[in-house]
């Protein structure tokens, strides 16, 4: 996944967990990484694996659809 998909995934997904008032604290021990982790993934500095991605997704409960195009 390149910078700017990512950026567009990113905004939704913050927009998703802020919608539903859950803390980076919550989402971190969830999905099993550090809360420092979920920072940097919401504020883009980091792109989370694949395998983060989709707990991320899971824990906020979204889903992702991969289009190959």
């Amino acid at each position: 996944m390149n910078a700017s998909s990512w950026d567009v995934i990113r905004e939704r997904i913050n927009k998703r967990q802020d919608a539903l008032n859950i803390s980076n604290y919550r989402i971190a021990k969830d999905i099993g990484v550090s809360q420092s982790t979920v920072s940097r993934i919401r504020s883009g500095e980091n792109i989370p694996s694949v395998e983060v991605y989709l707990k991320y997704l899971a824990a906020i409960g979204m889903k992702s659809i991969v289009l190959n195009i």
